[in-house]
């Protein structure tokens, strides 16, 4: 390596050598800056004397413009002038690198903090200079990473303020939510709405590090709005675990957000031990406050208990068992009580435990809570009481289905846990839970004699072993038992016993007595049973037996153990003696493994070392601080390096001894990681190649990072390397391995892989795979030219396009002429890159030339394109550009295909500013005679499609125009239900119009209602609305389509209510339009056949009158301001009184029973009126309006319609009080009948 000016080489500590600056008087010329030559040295070293060649010419204060000026030879130079240049500051120089075309000189200037920090750089580092000067002039990925650099850079408030103000102006959400976190507080506060929607749990852990009180503000909009919601309720432990970094900057916040949204319904978690220390020492009055819920269901409650003195901890066990309102979040249980038990003298703990869980005596249960339980409440706060007609419609039709709010407070049958019956273990364990050892030994000694199943007996065994509670002496008297009257049982049995034992009696701690009857049993059931029976924790327990008590280990027994090898940390062991069984256990394997290798036993050697890396990984043992382990695996690897694999693997994966083995493990792992850490630390392992010339040959080539800095650091390294690659490919151009190594020859080559790809497209069609390959990978080839390349056949467009991509605006733009002049490939390239890059002028002039020049598969691909755009412009797409492609879908129509149209005619996420005129363009397309001859489509949209659209034309009737809705209604009365058309396809039309002729039906009711005079009402009826009728009139006698067209004039009259056309006080009076349907209606319609038609229609009269009515009465009772609760209450009133005077009508018509017919369709009109939150008011209020109507048999009706509306039980309610006492004074014996059922 070249030394750099003023310096020579000087030894170094360790053998290395360094560069030593000495003091000249001598000017330097530039050739001792430039160009930067390396003799010899790794990445490390090579990176320094780059760094001590900039330090030293800027202490000998060099002008850069000197440098600056001096030609470059290499990768190197540039980087060494960027750097020269940010120690100056030169802001020209750093700009002018950030427009390179070569990512890594963007990334070294980017290295330039300072102008995003000094203020001095404001006029460069705002955000109208960076979007409308120096963001155009960059590539897009150079782009993306210096807003990245900004946003990480940038600490000021209100330089972060203007970047987040501007972003947002040009609606560029996504980029103006970076910078909201480091804006000012109250602008946090005032701006978290406009990104309700988008807040993940990790963005708004961001907000609340700058602002906490964002968090409680979040969740109070998310409980708001049903969407937000749903997404916070399924990710309600990610957003919640947020309140843990309030806990000591706000305290107040914090214990706000847990007591109210904290619900262990959804938040299963408990406070850490460690946060709840932390309240107890500091916020114990919170504690105390609360102490069921704390202690119950919020904190740690062994944490808790360490800070409660004797009487609190008896207070809280005794709230525990009476907290019912914790059901079922949390029941106090024995075990759960045990932390609690533990701060309590021995006696008073016998008489609670006694108390408590034996006899349940403590006292009455709570089952209301004396404070608000935490709970995530939807808070419905829409107060509109008219429906929405699509929930409440009879009709499905093809939308989604509204969001159901309401949660079950059980969950689904099928996720419900299956209960178990409780076994043998169970029962026992519940009936002698509180009773001591002696008398659960005697008991159970005389069960253990009688019963016959061995699986019973180990479960009496098990309850005797927890019972002892490690007491030696009842351990003893247990083991004495087994040895001797059950010394026949099987060795399974005993084994088990035995396991237990050491689990929960601690075995290996017995004194001396116990301990032989002990030894003796497991020796028997190790080694002298026949059955090789399986007994890990007993010879766990006599290596650590042994241990403890300073006795040599068993060789037997350490053999047998080693075969089951256990780092014996999951035992109840202080740290002194886990300690000295660490110790004894590394000396004894220590010393196993080197016998084994003086042996030369290495399959022997690599198992014990296996065992004492998984000692150290237990123990926490620095394998670093154990030389001789490491000299051991030096020998392992020495003899044979893929037997010592999995040593050095998980060596590697540790973390550990990666310097002392790098050889070895860059033999074993060839990847990106491996290849560098050679670069960085041993260069002299790349000078064999035959690893590389591996992978090559094997198509593995996945090391790009280091490829690149073998290219820019090591060029004589890279030179070999690419040379290998080029022989593959040129030795096998067509083998898949030579396709793989295309990206790291494109990496090598630089430019010249232009001209290679260039040959081979000239080669014939038997390169050509290969071509395209290095085409889609062209993008790699940078250097100082890297993509200055012209648009060129010969080169490909995967070339062209991966060159073109990245490029800025201007040079896209510039280069647009030649794409779309060029052959179909470049076409489509131009097309894409316009929608994608450029402005919406550039985009119109590609439309305007495809459509006048192109074939039809090119319009095809424009079109969809369009589709894409129009979608990520949404309320900003300008009208020239829609209005250029409603002429092409129109000229279209004829070449339409299945694929295509499905996509076009999907009009969801489509903006609003067009979107009427959206569907009804599709919709000229669909009825228009091109596409029903077209050979390519089906003749008819599909149902979801077309339904959606009209769907939404019928919801926006009052915003159409009166020749579109017209042109819609002929439309469908032609092509679509037509008497013809009825008798050829009937059946398939019943299916259909359950989607699709419900939106038609819709938007006649609609055209029909939303007339601004009677004379247009008129004229609509007889246009539309006759013909409408007619063919249902005349297809009548047809008793085959009659259900069918039943279910039509059904739908028909059912969508005469229209609440918007009602309330609208512009539109003429619609009884004349009724009354013109019902005439109609009795031309071909009996009304005693079908009375439900009528009766519907004639409901509709009534509810139309009672809104006109409250209108004039009360003409602010349907504002905004008004509560729903409110108007449902004087609709119900109204509508009864009317109801009662149409009642006592039918009654004079027709015959007395026509009430209990009559009955049913009120109620079934009723449901849809109001919205569920006031339906209940509604009913009240209807039923009051008849019962008080004063009309004959208005009573009867009443208590019919409080019998179908589930009301008449509830004699208790306050606002029927007055019905039922009108009721209990009527002497109707109809009346009485009802009555006595109920009361």
């Amino acid at each position: 390596m070249r030394c750099a000016p003023n310096t020579r080489c000087g030894p170094a500590e360790g053998g290395s050598w360094r560069c030593v600056i000495y003091q000249t008087n001598e000017p330097e010329p530039m050739d001792h800056y430039l160009p930067i030559e390396f003799v010899g040295g790794n990445l490390g070293q090579k990176h320094k004397h780059v760094n001590e060649c900039v330090k030293h010419a800027i202490e000998q204060n060099v002008a850069f413009n000197d440098i600056r000026n001096t030609q470059e030879t290499s990768i190197i130079d540039r980087i060494f002038k960027i750097d020269i240049a940010s120690k100056y500051k030169n802001v020209d120089y750093i700009i002018e690198n950030l427009k390179e075309r070569n990512m890594l000189y963007v990334s070294r200037a980017l290295k330039s903090t300072w102008l995003v920090t000094d203020a001095e750089y404001t006029d460069i580092i705002n955000p109208q200079y960076l979007e409308e000067e120096l963001f155009p002039l960059m590539l897009t990925t150079s782009v993306t990473k210096m807003r990245h650099f900004i946003y990480v850079n940038l600490k000021d408030e209100t330089r972060c303020f203007d970047f987040y103000r501007y972003y947002k102006s040009k609606q560029n959400l996504y980029v103006a939510k970076h910078f909201l976190p480091k804006c000012p507080e109250d602008i946090i506060m005032s701006e978290i709405d406009v990104f309700c929607e988008e807040i993940t749990p990790h963005y708004l852990k961001l907000l609340c590090e700058k602002s906490p009180r964002v968090l409680l503000k979040y969740f109070e909009m998310s409980v708001c709005s049903s969407k937000d919601f749903k997404k916070i309720k399924s990710n309600i432990d990610k957003y919640l675990d947020i309140t843990r970094m309030l806990l000591k900057s706000q305290p107040e916040l914090y214990f706000e957000m847990i007591e109210t949204y904290c619900s262990p319904k959804q938040y299963d978690k408990r406070v850490s031990p460690k946060a709840t220390k932390y309240i107890m020492q500091k916020h114990k009055d919170k504690f105390l406050a609360k102490p069921e819920l704390y202690g119950g269901a919020l904190l740690h409650l062994p944490t808790v208990a360490q800070y409660l003195n004797e009487a609190e901890a008896l207070d809280l066990v005794v709230r525990l068992a009476k907290a019912q309102y914790l059901a079922p979040w949390f029941t106090l249980t024995y075990k759960y009580a045990q932390p609690l038990l533990k701060r309590i003298s021995i006696e008073k703990k016998q008489k609670i435990v006694k108390k408590i869980f034996k006899d349940k005596r403590f006292g009455s249960v709570v089952i209301n809570a004396p404070y608000p339980l935490p709970h995530i409440p939807f808070q419905n706060f829409n107060h509109e009481f008219f429906p929405d007609s699509d929930v409440y419609a009879q009709s499905g039709l093809a939308t989604k289905r509204p969001l159901m709010l309401y949660c079950n407070s059980k969950p689904p049958k099928q996720c419900r846990e299956i209960r178990q019956m409780p076994t043998l273990l169970d029962r026992l364990f519940d009936k002698y839970r509180f009773t001591a050892f002696v008398k659960t030994f005697i008991e159970l000694k005389k069960l253990l004699q009688s019963e016959s199943s061995h699986k019973n007996r180990l479960m009496i065994l098990n309850v005797l072993v927890s019972k002892t509670l490690k007491h030696p002496d009842y351990v003893q008297t247990l083991l004495e038992l087994v040895s001797t009257r059950h010394a026949n049982e099987p060795s399974t049995l005993r084994a088990s016993f035995l396991r237990s034992l050491v689990r929960r009696a601690a075995a290996y701690r017995l004194p001396e007595q116990p301990w032989q009857i002990f030894h003796k049993m497991v020796l028997q059931i190790v080694f002298q049973s026949e059955e090789q029976v399986p007994c890990d924790e007993g010879i766990h327990a006599i290596l650590l037996h042994d241990i403890l008590s300073d006795r040599d280990v068993d060789l037997d027994i350490f053999n047998k153990f080693i075969t089951v090898f256990n780092p014996l940390v999951e035992y109840d062991l202080s740290v002194t003696e886990k300690q000295k069984v660490y110790k004894t256990l590394y000396s004894m394997l220590i010393a196993k493994s080197k016998s084994s290798l003086q042996e030369h036993n290495w399959d022997d050697v690599i198992d014990f070392v296996n065992k004492i890396l998984k000692l150290f990984q237990a123990y926490r043992i620095n394998i670093d601080l154990c030389p001789e382990v490491i000299d051991i695996i030096k020998k392992v690897s020495e003899n044979d390096i893929q037997k010592s694999k999995d040593i050095l693997v998980r060596l590697y994966q540790m973390g550990k001894c990666r310097k002392i083995f790098i050889k070895e493990n860059f033999c074993l792992m060839q990847t990106n990681a491996s290849y560098i850490n050679a670069l960085r630390h041993d260069v002299l392992l790349l000078t064999d190649t035959n690893k590389f010339a591996d992978l090559v040959m094997k198509g593995e080539l996945k090391i790009d990072k280091f490829l690149i800095k073998i290219k820019v650091y090591f060029p004589d390294l890279a030179q070999r390397f690419k040379l290998i690659i080029e022989d593959k490919v040129k030795s096998k151009p067509d083998d898949a391995a030579s396709l793989k190594s295309c990206r790291a020859l494109c990496i090598l080559q630089g430019p010249a892989v232009l001209s290679v790809m260039t040959d081979l497209y000239a080669g014939g069609k038997e390169n050509k795979q290969l071509a395209q390959r290095l085409a889609a990978n062209v993008h790699m080839a940078w250097s100082v030219d890297h993509l200055q390349v012209i648009v060129n056949k010969d080169v490909g467009v995967i070339a062209s396009r991966n060159a073109l991509s990245p490029l800025p605006a201007a040079a896209v733009r510039a280069q647009l002429p030649a794409l779309l002049g060029g052959p179909a490939p470049f076409v489509r390239l131009g097309v894409a890159l316009a929608f994608d890059r450029l402005l919406p002028e550039n985009v119109l002039n590609v439309i305007v030339h495809v459509r006048q020049s192109s074939k039809t598969k090119m319009k095809r691909f424009l079109l969809n394109k369009f589709y894409k755009y129009m979608h990520l412009q949404g309320e900003s797409l300008q009208s020239v550009l829609w209005d250029q492609m409603k002429a092409l879908m129109i000229e279209f129509s004829p070449h339409y295909n299945a694929r295509l149209w499905n996509v076009l005619s999907d009009s969801e996420g489509v903006p609003k500013v067009i979107k009427l005129e959206y569907c009804l363009t599709i919709l000229s397309i669909q009825f228009s005679r091109q596409i029903q001859q077209s050979e390519h489509t089906n003749n008819l949209l599909p149902v979801r499609t077309l339904g959606s659209n009209l769907h939404y034309l019928s919801k926006n009737v009052s915003e159409l125009k009166e020749i579109d809705i017209l042109w819609i209604l002929k439309s469908f009365l032609e092509y679509e239900f037509g008497k013809e058309i009825i008798a050829e396809r009937g059946s398939f039309l019943s299916l259909r119009g359950n989607f699709i002729h419900d939106a038609y039906i819709r938007i006649l009711c609609r055209f029909l209602l939303s007339c601004e005079t009677e004379t247009s009402q008129n004229e609509r009826f007889a246009t539309v609305g006759l013909a409408f009728m007619n063919i249902i009139k005349s297809s009548w006698s047809e008793i085959f389509h009659r259900y069918l067209l039943m279910e039509y004039l059904t739908k028909f009259i059912f969508y005469l209510k229209c609440n918007e056309v009602f309330l609208n006080g512009n539109f003429a009076n619609c009884l004349p339009l009724f009354d013109k349907i019902i005439k109609k209606m009795h031309t071909f319609l009996d009304v005693k056949q079908r009375f439900k038609l009528y009766s519907y229609i004639h409901l509709t009269m009534v509810y139309y009158k009672t809104l006109q009515h409250l209108k004039k009465q009360q003409p602010t009772l349907f504002s905004e301001q008004t509560n729903g609760a409110e108007v449902a209450s004087a609709v119900g009133l109204v509508f009864g009184r009317y109801l009662a005077r149409e009642h006592r009508q039918l009654l004079t018509d027709y015959f007395h029973t026509i009430t209990d017919i009559y009955v049913d369709d009120v109620v079934e009109y009723t449901y849809n009126l109001s919205n569920r939150e006031y339906l209940e008011k509604l009913k009240i209020a209807i039923i009051q309006g008849v019962a008080h109507s004063g009309e004959d048999d208005s009573l009867y009706f009443t208590i019919l319609l409080l019998h179908k509306m589930r009301l008449l039980g509830d004699f208790g309610r306050v606002e029927l009080q007055d019905v039922f006492k009108l009721l209990a004074d009527s002497r109707d014996a109809r009346i009485q009948v009802f009555l006595s059922v109920y009361y």
